[in-house]
């Protein structure tokens, strides 16, 4: 709302007609890879059949390959009456969820698009949009080199308007007007923030779990898909962690805290593989920790020891099922299986504190440069 509101200002636009700009949506919860958003950006500039029948050897030439696309007349029509090609409208490329991007490894979407900016490959501009105030710190260095660092800080939707927004997404009057619903939302405003968080939280697996046997919301439901109970409190905790028999446990455990710092409530085994893999090849302190005790996450040769310590994770709970609180019967009936491609797109979240999490790893003997990796993330 707030980037149309700005764009808005800047070129008024009477409905019906064409901005003077060119306008690029990529959200980072729907785009895993930077495959698939370069992608979106064909959709969206309605060239995905010449893209599609292009091999390119890099992310830039992707790039370079769409912006080519905007100077020609078959892109946007951009000719005058006489037939003259005019230059093509400035390029806006709008990055929501800025964080997941900036999750993703070498961050490649994010230097390409910044590099383009920063050498006037185009008249264009990146702007990016997050819910956390660190995301900057996340940035990889050559690609903080090329970001402009101007930056709008806004303050947190207040409670009521939280509410309201949460109210909305449900539109059920018997369980939104009710004081344990404002106490729920609260619970959410304190801790996860912005109305996405509601969605993902509440919304959703609470939309899941009705049956023909229960077909309205009710409010330990949504208590329920918001892994809380009446009053805020977590439902459960972590068992006992089974990391000091295997320091594997202790190597997806920091991923999956580093994943989650960077903006990743949910994720998969897949992206906490490429975390912590990234990091042991750029990282001489982490290699050495791996010769001390903490083994290298070797992918795909690892798949089936890597798949058992992530399964015995989430049966003890330090990471659950995404769809939002605690592991049912029909949960463990649908798990995956370890070494199954299937798992290793299966959405969890971290079940623990960090600071419990990082307890834990610590215990293991040859974690130290891993418990750092974990803190820096």
């Amino acid at each position: 709302m707030l980037v149309n509101t700005a764009l808005h200002q800047l070129a008024p636009t009477p409905i019906g007609t064409t901005p003077p700009y060119r306008r690029l949506d990529l959200h980072g919860d729907l785009h895993p890879d930077e495959k698939s958003a370069f992608r979106d950006l064909a959709v969206q500039l309605a060239v995905s059949e010449d893209y599609d029948r292009q091999t390119f050897t890099s992310n830039a030439d992707a790039l370079v390959f769409l912006l080519a696309k905007l100077r020609t007349p078959d892109a946007n029509s951009n000719n005058d009456e006489e037939g003259t090609l005019v230059p093509p409208p400035p390029l806006i490329v709008v990055l929501d969820a800025f964080e997941s991007f900036a999750a993703h490894p070498r961050q490649t979407l994010l230097y390409t698009l910044l590099d383009a900016v920063q050498a006037h490959v185009a008249v264009m501009a990146v702007v990016g949009m997050s819910t956390r105030l660190d995301v900057v710190s996340h940035l990889e260095k050559r690609v903080r080199s090329r970001f402009s660092h101007r930056t709008l800080t806004l303050p947190q939707l207040p409670l009521a308007d939280f509410e309201a927004a949460a109210a909305a997404m449900l539109d059920y009057d018997a369980v939104t007007d009710t004081s344990d619903f404002s106490a729920l939302v609260a619970a959410i405003h304190a801790t996860r923030g912005g109305r996405l968080a509601v969605l993902r939280t509440i919304a959703l697996p609470a939309a899941y779990a009705l049956s023909p046997t229960s077909p309205s919301l009710n409010m330990s439901t949504l208590w329920a898909a918001a892994g809380l109970v009446a009053g805020g409190s977590a439902t459960h905790g972590p068992s006992p962690l089974v990391v000091s028999a295997s320091p594997l446990h202790a190597a997806l455990l920091a991923a999956a805290t580093v994943v989650h710092a960077c903006g990743h409530d949910r994720f998969t085994l897949a992206m906490m593989v490429a975390a912590y893999t990234d990091h042991a090849r750029r990282s001489t302190s982490t290699a050495v920790a791996v010769t001390g005790g903490l083994p290298a996450i070797r992918w795909p040769a690892m798949r089936a020891a890597v798949s058992a310590a992530f399964l015995d994770l989430v049966a003890a709970r330090w990471l659950v099922p995404a769809t939002g609180g605690s592991m049912g019967a029909t949960d463990e009936a649908n798990m995956p299986v370890a070494g199954g491609a299937a798992l290793e797109t299966w959405m969890v979240e971290i079940g623990a504190s960090v600071r419990a999490i990082e307890a834990a790893v610590r215990e293991t003997p040859g974690t130290d440069a891993v418990v750092a990796w974990m803190r820096r993330g």
